[in-house]
Formats: structure tokens, sequence, C-alpha cells
């Protein structure tokens, strides 16, 4: 697991927690989810774009390992 998908896992992880705990729909969580999910995607984007992710295989990797996460997490609901 990559540093991106990690830590949207760790934030979706605590959104859930805190959901749960709130009372919010299951709705609410899954918009809370994709908007984690785009900010993760975004920084992806911008790192590669900084050079600080190197091929656009590797690039490409780490958005298909943080789409695969995301996935998961939208199933866990």
């Amino acid at each position: 697991m990559n540093k991106y998908a990690y830590d949207f896992k760790c934030q979706a992880t605590n959104l859930q927690l805190i959901g749960m705990i709130e009372g919010s729909t299951p709705h609410d969580i899954r918009v809370a989810l994709k908007f984690i999910y785009l900010d993760r995607q975004i920084q992806i984007e911008t790192d590669y774009h900084a050079g600080k992710i190197c091929g656009l295989m590797r690039y490409c990797k780490i958005q298909a390992g943080l789409y695969q996460t995301y996935v998961l997490k939208l199933k866990e609901i």
C-alpha cells in the first residue's frame, strides 16, 4: 500500500468512526469519503507534476492503489 492509499485509509477509518458516533447516514459517509478520495487524488497529481513521483507507470500504480482502497472502504459501509 502506498503512502497516499494509507493516508486515505486512515482518514476514512476515522471518518467512519466519527460517523457512527454522530449517527450519520451511510449516504453522508459515502459523500465524505468521496471528498477525502478526491483530496488524496489531487495530492498525487500535485506531487507528480512537482516531480516527487517519477514515471508515468508509477503514477498510474499509485492512482490504482488509492482507487482500490476507496472502493474497499465503500463496500464496508
